[in-house]
């Protein structure tokens, strides 16, 4: 029996991080024979229990207060010790013979201590790591570091990425591989499919504050709520049904009531879908649109797999690269240069004249084959 570890945000309310997690695991076990996986949290190392939930955001509302140096010392810092408590407990009760980071924005700040701490528990008990369709974000220059030590560790045999290759070669001289997130292959991992009849149109919402954290263009709350009122007024000139939703997120879903309030729609509950708290969920509510103009990359990342024609926000770096790898940049915008006269009838496309078969088939193979390349590594 292998042994593998999954490394992930496997309890994020963001579910889109639960999705990717939940599709390696199944590629996993459908790929590679005679395994047994347990997952590791990257915030809260096992499940999170009201207590570490509430440690969490004391030690996240007091460095809201302080500087950063204090703020890694805290809250970096407590995370790293529910992740290595975690490893520890795995590996007393069987070996570990594979470490996997499933996917995911993992390069970034928040997460480069519990990565670091993983890598060297990987080096001292000599356990082989593998970072899978791995994510770029912003980061510090002590992560930088961090992330320089992590990717030339001799325990990291494979490194794929799902976006920031360039970024990534900067730091290290190990061959890189461009492989798309896994999720993408949601609607086959959960046997789901699009309601081929359906006439709503789903406006998936993010709030201001995270939309305006990794993107040179800022906008305000009210003018984040005015670009809502629009695209509403458009879709309803049009003939057409719509309904907010979120990706999982408190705060998303509280800024979408916001919006229905600020625009006087806050009396018709079915303008706002019900918050989803599972993987499963979101992905239903996607499935139930006819097209959808949205935010958060993994409700793009579900709409491709389902095949429902899709517009973005450009807001992260992300969001467009994987809309080059799908050759859809054209319908991922900015905000101030949406293109409000032509996005209805760019979302009516059918998804065939959007996304090309040939190129998700191959995206597909892409993910497939690079898990059974994991069978060399065990």
């Amino acid at each position: 029996m292998n042994n593998i570890i999954l490394v992930g945000e496997y309890y994020s309310s963001n579910l889109g991080d639960n999705l990717l997690c939940q599709c390696a695991e199944q590629l996993i076990q459908n790929n590679l024979d005679n395994t047994s996986i347990s997952w590791v949290d990257l915030t809260y190392g096992s499940k999170p229990s009201f207590k570490k939930k509430l440690i969490f955001r004391i030690c996240y509302f007091y460095t809201s207060y302080i500087r950063n140096a204090n703020r890694e010392l805290l809250m970096y810092r407590y995370m790293s010790y529910n992740v290595c408590k975690r490893l520890r407990h795995i590996n007393k009760h069987k070996k570990v013979d594979l470490i996997i980071f499933a996917g995911g924005q993992m390069f970034l700040d928040y997460f480069s201590f519990q990565i670091s701490r993983i890598v060297k528990y990987a080096e001292q008990n000599d356990i082989p790591v593998i970072f899978n369709s791995c994510g770029v974000g912003s980061f510090s220059s002590a992560a930088r570091e961090r992330f320089i030590n992590i990717l030339n560790s001799s325990v990291v045999k494979r490194i794929t990425l799902r976006d920031g290759l360039s970024f990534i070669h900067n730091l290290t001289p190990k061959e890189l591989f461009h492989v798309p997130d896994n999720a993408i292959l949601c609607s086959e991992i959960y046997n789901i499919s699009k309601n081929d009849k359906s006439d709503v149109i789903g406006l998936g919402i993010i709030s201001p504050f995270i939309y305006n954290a990794n993107n040179a263009e800022k906008i305000s709350e009210d003018d984040f709520i005015d670009f809502w009122g629009k695209i509403i007024y458009r879709i309803e000139s049009k003939g057409l049904k719509w309904q907010l939703f979120v990706n999982g997120s408190e705060d998303d879903f509280l800024f979408a009531n916001r919006i229905l309030l600020k625009l006087n729609l806050d009396g018709n509950s079915n303008l706002l879908s019900p918050r989803p708290t599972s993987a499963m969920q979101l992905l239903s509510i996607i499935s139930s649109y006819k097209a959808i103009i949205s935010c958060r990359l993994h409700s793009y990342i579900i709409s491709y797999s389902l095949g429902i024609p899709a517009i973005m926000l450009n807001w992260d770096n992300k969001v467009i690269e994987f809309a080059r790898m799908i050759h859809c940049e054209s319908y991922v915008f900015k905000i101030k240069s949406f293109d409000f006269d032509n996005f209805v009838n760019l979302l009516t496309f059918s998804s065939d004249k959007m996304y090309d078969a040939e190129l998700r088939s191959y995206l597909h193979s892409l993910i497939k084959n690079n898990i059974m390349i994991y069978k060399q590594i065990l």
